[in-house]
């Protein structure tokens, strides 16, 4: 049995130390890789497809390239997958000194749909405006769209959606195959929730996922008190004694308009004063747009001055909001372009704090741009909770407080997250596990709430762990630029809690340096709320594991290996001479254990290797579930000591639902120059197995058939997505280790009922009979149908194969059948069958049924861009011109009385193709080449 290739070792004290990789992860889901050597940012692209596991359909393109103010440069790029960017799939590098310092982010692999889009960009704008129902679309009102041109300093801005397609799906997997093509669809119209984002499916139609759009400030609402006090404020004068809430002197301005009690903004009107002195507190409650404005105004001078960013986006932006939204409406957003605030219960929720939290959601957005959902939406709700505080710190200085909200309106305690049913460590009490709340963003933003007034203040306790913590304060404005720092140039919009620490954890070394105090303070408060660890430890952590590189002939003593690398991420090393290491692998269940112990201290990056003694017995036909692991006494990180889920198949075997029979000689093809495998292979459904669909919209009433029910394809990509209780497979391994080539060519015959012929409106007989190849999983033949239902003769098929030369692979013939001849209602019809006869695999292209000469011909001229001929002698057979995929394109017969054929392929596209030359029951392929 052969392995993957592992590195180059040397051995040392007792394990064997390997060179290290370019990259090690630093999480267990490899979405955070450090670097272990200097490496530049464009080798990493260079290097990409396999750092990080892609194909030569995937591209990284530039988003965006930010320098920050410590001198690093921080690149995101977008994953795009056959020109369709992945939704959520953002990757970001970070660079100090033209170096990589790491890189992070979300990718996804093993995209398999065909992603094909059956609905038009109007179509899908149409399903979209039913999830969310307006009187009326931004874009259809002039006053909206004129204030989106003037805030984004664009005239071509709009708010009617883009034609965007794109690959999503709703919880972000890392898996390809749960992906679909997808309209993403941007509305904004009236009403209270009036921004969200619309994913509809472009093949079927149906909604896949919408986003919320507008970022609340409040998950209930109840009261809030409006006051801060006196405050000076800049505003506008449009005449001598007229002056409105229009500050010019920040960026493009912030302006705040009276919405008038509706959400119909292009009738707002200005808040005017006629000496500037804004005493404005009268039934319709107008102090409360103060509140907003002067909030608005210290949000936007905290982030400028704290953090270098001129306004929400970084480039000056002008900030829009509205105050008196809607009636007695218990909240407040950011919806993307406006923020807009309710005026509750008598208790206007425009307080600095919930001001600086909107505007802290248009940070978000032009940074991380979280995901409103989940994890990620907790985040972006802790992120403004957290700029809220800090806005709010500012501004008030010993006013201030770590309530959201203020005495008549609290929303939520940063200081203590229970004291609102919100959770305080990650999963524990309070933790919201369901989609309620949009996945419990605003509950569970309580868990970095609380790691960041830990981080400011400082505490000591026991979470709901009944893990011990102590954490020693340092200061909200070291907090927050750790905070910021994370969120503007780490996270990514798919970042999940363990992230969020890694990111602030990288955040405080680039900012104060390593094994300093700020950054054991940002630790330590991440494991007072149960996401880590509480220090920086000796790691051991899983780097490789090997994989079987074959299939075939797998036996009940296979060997298993596994790498680990040893990383000291803290600052004092605890390993000692002598200590064990521990690898363990657990084979369907079965825990195997081995201690190798160290004669010596490794190196940073050293990479340890062992072989385990015990064997694992794979010798059984079936799919075997691995999974690796390694431990080590002082390692604390335990969440990227494990490789899970490797699996290895031993192929030789049949389906569930398989009825394959007569099929001879039933072996693994072997690694030799020519292999034969069988005849007389019969595809077809086993009796009796019903599905839950339906016929034709209804039950066939004859016979037994009564009982089976079917969705029936549309097209023929359905075909093998639907009904799959009626697929069949026979696969077996193929050793071509040796070979230079691999050409397949085998018979087929099929039929189909002649029940479909009687059913009105059937345009697809045909795909009662189905047949296609595979090679590992991927579709390498066309679908092969039956074109009568009883008299098709047997066709010879050839596959070309060489992209799997040199390797071993696993050959399945895959069948789909409806009705089996013993359910077939018709005297004497024939059934649903596919028969396979001669399957021959060959190390090269000329292919041969029979041990014999062979016969003299020549192909000429050979590239061709027109015609060519095919001299030959003594043949008495057919010529086929054959493409890459099976499909015979041309047939012309040749008899012995001929000795030259000439064959017009003027009408092919340029490419590779065979001459394919049948002599009775032997069959030759020259390649051909068109130009």
């Amino acid at each position: 049995m052969r392995f993957k290739t592992l590195l180059l070792s040397l051995t040392i004290f007792g394990l064997t130390i390997m060179q290290a990789q370019t990259f090690i992860p630093l999480d267990q889901n490899g979405k955070w890789l450090k670097p272990s050597t200097k490496v530049t940012a464009s080798y990493f692209l260079e290097n990409s497809q396999e750092i990080l596991g892609l194909t030569n359909q995937d591209q990284l393109q530039v988003i965006e390239v930010l320098l920050d103010d410590i001198g690093m440069t921080h690149t995101k790029y977008q994953q795009v997958y056959k020109g369709y960017p992945v939704e959520g799939a953002v990757i970001i590098t970070h660079e100090k000194n033209g170096f990589l310092t790491s890189v992070n982010g979300h990718w996804v692999r093993d995209f398999t749909n065909p992603f094909q889009a059956s609905l038009n960009f109007k179509q899908a704008l149409e399903l979209a405006k039913k999830e969310v129902p307006a009187d009326k679309y931004y874009w259809e009102i002039p006053e909206m769209e004129a204030l989106l041109k003037q805030s984004k300093r664009d005239a071509n801005a709009t708010y009617f959606p883009a034609n965007e397609l794109v690959l999503a799906h709703e919880r972000f997997s890392t898996n390809g195959e749960d992906y679909s093509l997808n309209y993403k669809i941007d509305l904004y119209g009236d009403g209270k929730h009036n921004h969200k984002t619309v994913f509809v499916n472009a093949a079927s139609g149906d909604i896949s996922f919408s986003l919320e759009g507008c970022h609340d400030g409040a998950a209930n609402g109840v009261a809030e008190t409006r006051y801060s006090g006196t405050q000076s404020i800049v505003t506008d004068s449009l005449a001598p004694n007229s002056f409105i809430l229009h500050d010019k002197t920040r960026g493009n301005g912030i302006h705040v308009l009276n919405a008038n009690n509706s959400s119909n903004f292009g009738a707002a009107v200005e808040f005017t004063d006629t000496d500037n002195y804004w005493d404005n507190t009268n039934a319709q409650m107008n102090e409360a747009a103060t509140d907003a404005y002067w909030g608005l105004q210290m949000t936007y001078d905290y982030f400028q001055q704290k953090h270098n960013r001129n306004s929400y986006d970084g480039n000056g932006s002008a900030v829009l909001a509205y105050v008196h939204v809607n009636n007695n409406w218990f909240n407040a957003s950011w919806n993307g372009s406006f923020i807009q605030f309710g005026d509750g219960n008598s208790n206007p929720l425009t307080a600095i704090d919930v001001a600086g939290h909107e505007l802290a959601h248009g940070v978000t957005e032009y940074t991380a741009d979280l995901v409103y959902a989940y994890e990620p939406g907790a985040l972006n709700e802790s992120f403004s909770d957290i700029f809220g505080t800090t806005v709010e710190y500012f501004g008030q200085g010993t006013g201030a407080d770590w309530l959201i909200g203020k005495t008549n309106f609290i929303l939520r305690d940063m200081s203590n997250p229970k004291a609102y049913n919100n959770p305080d460590t990650y999963e524990g009490i309070f933790w919201e596990f369901s989609a309620f709340d949009n996945g419990g963003v605003h509950i569970n933003s309580g868990v970095q709430n609380y790691w960041f007034y830990l981080l400011s203040e400082g505490g000591s306790g026991t979470n709901d762990n009944n893990d011990n913590y102590s954490v020693s304060k340092i200061g909200m404005d070291t907090a927050g630029a750790i905070a910021y720092r994370n969120l503007a140039y780490y996270l990514t919009v798919t970042s999940q809690y363990y992230d969020a620490r890694i990111g602030s954890i990288l955040s405080a070394v680039d900012l104060y340096g390593a094994c300093t105090n700020p950054v054991e303070q940002v630790i330590k408060a991440w494991h007072a709320v149960g996401v880590g660890p509480d220090n920086f430890t000796d790691d051991f952590y899983a780097l490789e594991a090997t994989t079987l590189e074959s299939n075939c002939d797998l036996s009940a003593s296979e060997s298993l290996s596994m790498t680990a690398s040893y990383y000291p991420s803290g600052c004092t090393s605890k390993v000692v001479p002598g200590d064990s290491i521990y690898f363990s692998y657990s084979l369907n269940g079965n825990v195997v254990t081995e201690g190798v112990p160290l004669n010596g201290v490794p190196n940073i990056g050293d990479t340890l290797s062992h072989t385990f003694a015990t064997k694992a017995d794979m010798s059984q036909p079936g799919i075997y579930n691995i999974n690796y692991w390694v431990e080590y006494k002082h390692d604390l990180a335990p969440i990227n000591d494990s490789i899970n889920n490797v699996v290895v198949k031993n192929v030789i075997s049949l389906n569930d639902t398989a009825s394959i029979i007569d099929f001879e000689n039933l072996t693994q093809f072997e690694s030799n120059t020519y292999t034969r495998l069988g005849e007389d292979a019969v595809f077809r459904r086993r009796p009796g197995i019903a599905s839950n669909a339906s016929l034709f919209g209804g039950q066939m009433t004859t016979s037994t058939f009564s009982q089976a029910s079917l969705d029936v394809p549309n097209s023929p990509e359905d075909n093998f997505v639907l009904n799959p209780q009626y697929e069949s497979n026979l696969c077996a391994c193929v050793d071509a280790r040796n070979w230079s080539n691999v050409g397949l060519l085998f018979d087929v015959k099929q039929t189909f009922s002649e029940i479909y012929l009687s059913f009105a409106g059937m345009d697809l007989p045909e795909y009662a009979t189905s047949l296609r190849v595979l090679v590992n999983g991927n579709v390498e033949s066309i679908q092969i149908h039956p074109t009568t239902y009883r008299s098709d003769p047997y066709y010879t098929h050839a596959l070309n194969l060489d992209f799997y030369a040199g390797k071993e692979f696993t050959l399945c013939f895959q069948g789909k059948h409806w009705l089996p001849v013993t359910e077939d209602p018709i005297p004497g019809s024939p059934g649903d069958n596919t028969f396979i006869d001669n399957i021959i695999l060959e190390d090269k292209f000329i292919l041969s049924s029979k041990e014999e000469s062979l016969p003299e011909y020549n192909v000429y001229p050979n590239p061709t861009d027109a015609i060519v001929f095919i001299e030959t002698k003594n043949i008495d057979g057919t010529i086929e011109v054959i493409d890459g995929l099976g499909r015979v394109l041309k047939t012309q017969r040749v008899d012995y009385s001929q000795n030259t054929i000439q064959i017009d392929v003027d009408d092919l596209k340029a490419g590779m193709y065979y001459i394919n030359i049948k002599a009775g029951s032997t069959s030759f392929v020259e390649k051909l080449m068109v130009q």
